[in-house]
């Protein structure tokens, strides 16, 4: 290119090459800069990155592995013991467990004692709870590092995003 197209306000090839961030950068580049794939830039890093499994990622399969063996306890502690301790379990388990009233007499409160019990018993109910449990931790860890400048971390972000993609 000449000096003559460079002053009319050509593209300067040779600029890009220069001011283009560190190969370290890729994946924030790739995010942000949406013609990066384009141009062929950094493409080789997110899609090295698109394959592995990130630390988040990781951190809530461990957690819904457990989910199973945490729905078999509960319907053991349940038969067992009853729902009050089954209920004790999951608070022991840092979750949140089913809402219902272990006293009241009616009609509605045996239907939330029943749907408490299945909830308990069910692997899926635990899978949902852990998982959220985990990323609620990830993120507090995260947080109190001084890792996160907005409202959530890149690694949520893009859990959240790619979760969204495979439903």
């Amino acid at each position: 290119m000449s000096l003559l197209t460079r002053l009319r306000g050509g593209p300067n090839k040779s600029l890009q090459v220069i001011f283009d961030p560190l190969p370290i950068f890729a994946p924030a580049k790739t995010v942000i800069a949406s013609n990066a794939p384009e141009l062929r830039r950094y493409t080789f890093f997110t899609a090295k990155l698109r394959g592995m499994m990130s630390t988040l990622e990781s951190l809530v399969a461990e957690a819904k592995s457990r989910a199973k063996k945490h729905a078999e306890q509960s319907a053991e502690i349940i038969s067992s013991q009853g729902l009050a301790a089954a209920l004790d379990y999951c608070r022991e388990q840092e979750l949140e467990p089913p809402q219902c009233s272990l006293t009241a007499a009616s009609q509605n409160a045996e239907a939330l004692r029943g749907k408490a019990k299945r909830a308990l018993s069910d692997a899926k109910w635990w899978e949902r709870r852990l998982e959220k449990k985990a990323v609620q931790d990830f993120e507090m860890r995260k947080r109190q590092s001084g890792d996160v400048n907005g409202p959530i971390s890149d690694e949520a972000f893009q859990y959240y995003k790619d979760k969204k993609g495979r439903e």
